[in-house]
C-alpha cells in the first residue's frame, strides 16, 4: 500500500472512529438513567447498545490499519464492558433498586479505560499512528509522558491511585556479545511478548529501546502493582528462555523498579529515578525494587546513616 492510499484508509477509519465515540457516549447517558431513575418509566431514554464499534472494528481488521493486537484488546474490553452493564441492568429491573457502589464502579472504570482507548487511537490516527512501536506492538515512548499525564490528572480529579514500572532485561552486555542483531530483535520481542501477557488491557507498557520497558499499571497502589510484576517473572520463568554468558547458559530474566506516583510529581524526574535505582551496581539480578520518593531531608539522613 502507497503512502498515500494508506494516508487515505486511515483517514476514513479516523472518520468512522468519531460516530462510534458518540454513539457510546450516548448509550452511557442512557444506561445510568435507568439504572438509577428507573421509577421515572416513560420519561427515561431506551437502552439500546450500540453497534457501530463492531462493524468499527470488523472493517479495521480487514484494512490492517490499526495493528491486530491493539484491535483484539479493544474487543475484550468492549466484551467485559457490555457484560458488566448487562449485568447491572438485569439487577436492577429484577429488584428495581439502584446497583451496588462497587459493581457499578467496576463497570465504570471499563468504561472510561474504553473511552480512554478509543480517543486515544483517535490522536494516534492524526499523529500518524505514531502512537505504537511496530515490532513490538506495545505503546511508542514518543507518546509515554502524555499518556502518564493523563493519568497524573485522572490521579488529582479522582483519586484513582496507579504505578509506573521500569523494567530491564538482565545480562544485557552478555546478549549483545553473544548473539547476533535478529536474534537480540528476538528477545526483544519475546519479552515484549510476554509483557502483554503479564498485564491487563487496560494497562499500558512501552519499550524504550537498550532492552528497557516502562509498565504504567492503573487502579494500582503499590501491592498491586509488584503483584503485576510477579506475574511477569513467572511467565519469565515458565517460558524458560536460556541466554548464553560467560558462565554457561542461565535463564532470561529482568528487574524491575516501581513507583506509586503522587500528585505533583514530575515524570520525567521520576522515571529518571526509577531508571538510576534500577542501573544502580548493588542491585541484584531478577530484583523487583520498590521505589519511594524522598524529601531532601530523608535523603541526607539515609545517606549519613550509611556512611
Amino acid at each position: 500500500m502507497s503512502r498515500e492510499s494508506r494516508g487515505q484508509v486511515q483517514e476514513t477509519r479516523w472518520r468512522s472512529l468519531l460516530p462510534v465515540i458518540g454513539d457510546h457516549m450516548e448509550w452511557f447517558d442512557a444506561l445510568v438513567q435507568n439504572l438509577f431513575y428507573f421509577e421515572m418509566k416513560g420519561k427515561l431514554l431506551g437502552v439500546e447498545k450500540p453497534l457501530s464499534f463492531s462493524d468499527w472494528i470488523k472493517g479495521a481488521r480487514q484494512d490492517g490499519i490499526v495493528q491486530g493486537e491493539l484491535l483484539e484488546n479493544l474487543a475484550s474490553m468492549h466484551k467485559d464492558m457490555m457484560r458488566a452493564s448487562d449485568k447491572l441492568m438485569v439487577e436492577s429491573k429484577e429488584v428495581q433498586v439502584k446497583p451496588e457502589f462497587e459493581a457499578f464502579q467496576t463497570f465504570l472504570n471499563i468504561y472510561e479505560e474504553f473511552m480512554q482507548r478509543l480517543r486515544r487511537l483517535e490522536r494516534d490516527f492524526l499523529l500518524d499512528g505514531t502512537g505504537y512501536d511496530p515490532f513490538t506492538g506495545l505503546r511508542s515512548p514518543k507518546v509515554l509522558f502524555q499518556d502518564i499525564e493523563r493519568e497524573l490528572h485522572r490521579l488529582s480529579r479522582r483519586g484513582k491511585h496507579f504505578c509506573i514500572a521500569y523494567a530491564r532485561v538482565d545480562g544485557v552486555e552478555g546478549i549483545e556479545k553473544n548473539y547476533s542483531e535478529e536474534e537480540q530483535k528476538g528477545f526483544v520481542k519475546i519479552v515484549a511478548d510476554l509483557i502483554k501477557l503479564s498485564v491487563r488491557s487496560f494497562d499500558d507498557a512501552y519499550y524504550m529501546g537498550q532492552y528497557e520497558y516502562v509498565l504504567c499499571l492503573k487502579q494500582a497502589d503499590m501491592a498491586g502493582g509488584v503483584s503485576a510484576l510477579e506475574r511477569l517473572r513467572k511467565e519469565l520463568e515458565r517460558k524458560n528462555i536460556l541466554v548464553r554468558g560467560e558462565g554457561g547458559e542461565a535463564p532470561l530474566s529482568m528487574s524491575c523498579c516501581i513507583a506509586q506516583p503522587v500528585q505533583g510529581d514530575d515524570v520525567r524526574e521520576l522515571l529518571k529515578n526509577l531508571k538510576n535505582d534500577l542501573h544502580s551496581s548493588n542491585r541484584e539480578p531478577d530484583s523487583v525494587l520498590e521505589y519511594y520518593e524522598l524529601s531532601p531531608l530523608q535523603r541526607y539522613v539515609q545517606e549519613t546513616t550509611q556512611q
